[in-house]
């Protein structure tokens, strides 16, 4: 039988095509489903958006009898969002700017997801975002911040400031001093690194030995 000339070269081109968009796809979808490898940041001012505590305020009338666990500042394609989330595993979404709720993004979490940990009941912290984001850039500097979370560690509620290299700097939200630093390369569980030393200040001008440990 003949075959067709540039039959081969073509169908090669077409599988050499396929794979392309294949991969293409793959990656987009990657960057979309998962926010901490899209390589999104947050401002370089936070001027302007809504407090912690406000926040808060506008969460809580949907509480139905749970508790704030963890709230969330983070950038999306549509902007600066907060993120409420619930003890029982609720997530409510926020405009940073506006305040107001974003509706059609509530959804909630597998149970074993859910942090037990829980924020003070009326939680307005005394030091604001924008004081403890100055302190943790001090201790990453040139490192670029891609969300924070306030959340409860050790018993203490504490701005979490998590970098795009994964380093992590846990600032106090009552007297903004720094209660951890892990770098990226410390290992998950040494409690090593850069950890245990925490010779900067905080937004009140003081400076605390860390806590050792490094869990997320």
């Amino acid at each position: 039988m003949m075959k067709q000339p540039g039959f081969i070269p073509v169908a090669v081109g077409l599988v050499v095509l396929a794979i392309l968009i294949g991969g293409g796809l793959f990656w987009a979808n990657r960057n979309d489903t998962n926010p901490e490898q899209s390589g999104r940041e947050l401002p370089t001012t936070l001027a302007g958006i809504k407090s912690v505590g406000e926040i808060r305020t506008l969460a809580e009338p949907q509480a139905n009898g749970a508790a704030i666990t963890e709230i969330e500042l983070e950038t999306e394609d549509v902007g600066l969002i907060y993120k409420v989330k619930f003890s029982d595993g609720r997530i409510l979404f926020f405009d940073a700017a506006a305040g107001t709720q974003i509706t059609n993004r509530t959804f909630r979490v597998d149970d074993t997801d859910i942090d037990n940990d829980r924020l003070p009941a009326n939680f307005n912290p005394p030091v604001s975002l924008e004081q403890a984001r100055a302190t943790a850039t001090s201790r990453m500097p040139g490192k670029t911040i891609r969300k924070v979370e306030i959340e409860v560690e050790d018993g203490i509620v504490v701005y979490s400031f998590r970098f795009t290299d994964d380093s992590r700097v846990d600032v106090s939200t009552v007297d903004g001093t720094v209660t951890r630093v892990r770098t990226d390369s410390d290992s998950d569980n040494s409690g090593s690194g850069s950890s245990g030393s925490n010779s900067g200040s905080g937004s009140s001008g003081s400076g605390n030995s860390g806590s050792g440990g490094d869990d997320d």
